[in-house]
């Protein structure tokens, strides 16, 4: 191994061997001290896009949450809710609805509570789409929902409405119609 000699300032002689002039060497050309970082222009063109990016994600995502305001008949629907009238019984796996009030219910909510579980399920009316005003109609369910046996079962009237900015179709629950069997 070969030793360098280098003089210090008080005047006497230090040893020094090659490896650590070479590692120097390497450390000097991995991290040059000519080369400079970002620009500050670019830095700060960087920052303004990453907070743009952050700020479109929380507006799609709130955006999300905000639910839109849907009509039925020109007014919101929740006002619609009020005008919903029917009875409902049943028989085993079955429901009997009659509309007697004059909007058109879509379809059912069903909640039951049974061996201390609960369970819903939304039934659309599949005949026509629809349980006319005056219509008297059958929901039947598939046995294998427990409709029979439950020890609380309450049915909740599902209606349609338009979405005002979107202008598709909305399906809206009527959650103050909702309705208790025996």
């Amino acid at each position: 191994m070969k030793n360098i000699n280098v003089k210090t300032k008080s005047g006497g002689a230090k040893t020094s061997s090659a490896p650590l002039k070479k590692q120097a060497q390497l450390t000097m050309t991995l991290f040059p001290k000519n080369k400079k970082g970002v620009s500050p222009i670019i830095a700060t063109i960087l920052l303004i896009a990453i907070a743009i990016a952050i700020f479109g994600i929380i507006f799609m995502w709130l955006r999300g949450m905000i639910s839109e305001q849907v009509e039925k008949f020109g007014v919101p629907i929740e006002s619609q809710c009020e005008r919903i009238a029917f009875t409902a019984t049943t028989d085993g796996n079955k429901i009997f609805v009659n509309n007697q009030g004059n909007i058109p219910i879509l379809g059912m909510n069903i909640k039951i509570k049974t061996d201390g579980k609960t369970l819903t399920k939304s039934i659309r009316k599949p005949i026509d789409g629809v349980i006319s005003p005056g219509e008297t109609d059958v929901i039947g369910l598939e046995s294998s929902f427990p409709f029979a046996n439950a020890t609380k079962k309450t049915i909740t009237p599902v209606i349609e409405g338009k979405g005002l900015k979107s202008g598709s179709l909305v399906r809206y629950v009527c959650k103050t119609k909702a309705l208790e069997l025996q």
